[in-house]
């Protein structure tokens, strides 16, 4: 091959790498993006599937867990109480209260210990020891019970709490029966108007009640009962006749006559926790019938609320410890 072939090659080797180049660098010039110049279309960011939010498990109630309890466990668990409480009756205060007879009792019962004023002030309102309200004091005492002296952090296992108050029941001569068990209690921060219970005037019945016991007369009241006393005796420790002894009856629960068969309306709400406040004397003094469905009692009822208030002012002198007035 001579030398004038080998020019023709190798010039043509070159012109088609030049053709190459050339044309790479105007598709680069074609094509290549210029940034900043005006808006363009931003694709969508696909969106991203939120994980489904784990359903906590519902709130069950105390009933569930004191479906089965066992006083002997709670036996053990109150060990630790045992320093500032005691447990048997009749046995002296401690540092905190004597605490037999105390479920379904009213707050602040025993005697002779001088307890927190928000204890005093739920037993004038005629508060009591029910399983919810107890449930509650035992898991965070000082939550319950702002200014409470009670030192202790509270217990934290439903499991437990229960236990201890199925101990707590058999600390008594006649035991509080157990809530019913539910499968659950009521669902909390619900539609508030189905959750709130109703009124049906109680709050104007109390403010009725505050003012007429402020001028009720005791022995008035007395002279109006004199008609009961067929069917009841009023003296502490008297037995009981057709109805029962009514003898520290104010601001005690219902149902509390030792020996007395009670109609089952008013052992029922014995065991949902009731007593005996000023509104729901007041309330059954007007219409036993209509108050207490059922009832044994074969009374038309008192329809004069002055009298009413009288009657309950001699009721509640009839007391070593006479509960608060309304409002008091």
């Amino acid at each position: 091959m001579n030398s004038f072939e080998l020019n023709k090659i190798m010039g043509a080797v070159l012109g088609t790498l030049m053709f190459v180049m050339g044309v790479g660098f105007v598709a680069e010039a074609i094509y290549q993006p210029i940034e900043d110049n005006g808006p363009g279309y931003a694709l969508p960011e696909p969106d991203l599937v939120a994980s489904a939010p784990v359903d906590e498990a519902p709130a069950q109630s105390i009933g569930f867990f004191l479906a089965s309890a066992s006083a002997e466990r709670g036996a053990a668990a109150t060990r630790k109480c045992q320093s500032c409480h005691s447990f048997g009756e009749g046995e002296p205060n401690k540092m905190g209260p004597n605490l037999y007879n105390t479920v379904g009792n009213t707050k602040a019962h025993a005697e002779g210990f001088a307890y927190s004023d928000i204890l005093l002030e739920q037993k004038a309102e005629g508060q009591v020891w029910s399983y919810d309200n107890l449930n509650a004091f035992l898991e965070n005492p000082k939550s319950y019970a702002p200014g409470t002296k009670m030192n202790f952090a509270g217990v934290r296992s439903p499991e437990e709490r229960a236990d201890i108050m199925a101990y707590m029941q058999t600390l008594s001569g006649a035991p509080v029966p157990f809530p019913a068990a539910e499968d659950v209690a009521p669902a909390a921060g619900g539609d508030e108007a189905a959750a709130a219970p109703a009124d049906d005037g109680q709050s104007e019945r109390v403010a009725q009640i505050a003012l007429l016991m402020a001028t009720a007369n005791e022995g008035r009241g007395e002279s109006a009962a004199r008609k009961c006393q067929s069917c009841h005796s009023f003296g502490e420790g008297e037995p009981n006749k057709m109805g029962p002894n009514l003898y520290n009856t104010v601001g005690n629960t219902k149902a509390h006559a030792e020996g007395y068969a009670y109609s089952d309306i008013l052992l029922q709400q014995k065991a949902e926790g009731q007593v005996w406040s000023y509104a729901n004397l007041d309330a059954f003094l007007e219409d036993p019938r209509g108050y207490a469905p059922g009832t044994k009692m074969a009374f038309a009822g008192v329809r004069s609320p002055e009298e009413r208030a009288n009657i309950m002012a001699y009721m509640r002198s009839l007391a070593a410890e006479p509960v608060p007035l309304p409002g008091q």
